[in-house]
């Protein structure tokens, strides 16, 4: 078969897409994860590390255990906690959202506290 230099002629991938295509639909993807982490005062809490840390006191977790409640990986636990970066915005708000589910009530003023349980 002879295929003209810019002919979308049955190039595919593995997945069926055809391979000019691939750079577009990579791209798609980083512009999308650009959004994602971009501009996210409003949806990221205004979590500390202290406030991590205190919260997993409170719940007596190992950075291993919260990690694992929020699907990130332990190194990210850490670096947050010893200040050595701040997680991206998903990563953040997933720490804080299995924080909340464990009991913990993330407060607007850099405080912590169980929520209340009805009896």
């Amino acid at each position: 078969m002879i295929r003209a230099p810019n002919s979308l002629a049955l190039v595919r991938s593995k997945k069926g897409v055809p391979a000019p295509f691939r750079l577009y639909f990579a791209i798609g993807l980083l512009y999308k994860l650009i959004d994602v982490n971009q501009n996210n005062e409003d949806r990221v809490p205004n979590f500390s590390a202290e406030q991590c840390r205190g919260a997993r006191a409170m719940l007596g977790w190992s950075q291993d255990d919260l990690a694992r409640a929020a699907n990130v990986a332990r190194q990210t636990i850490a670096d947050f906690e010893r200040g050595a970066r701040t997680p991206i915005a998903n990563n953040l708000i997933s720490i804080v959202k299995a924080l909340e589910k464990a009991g913990i009530e993330v407060l607007s003023d850099n405080g912590i506290r169980l929520r209340k349980t009805d009896r």
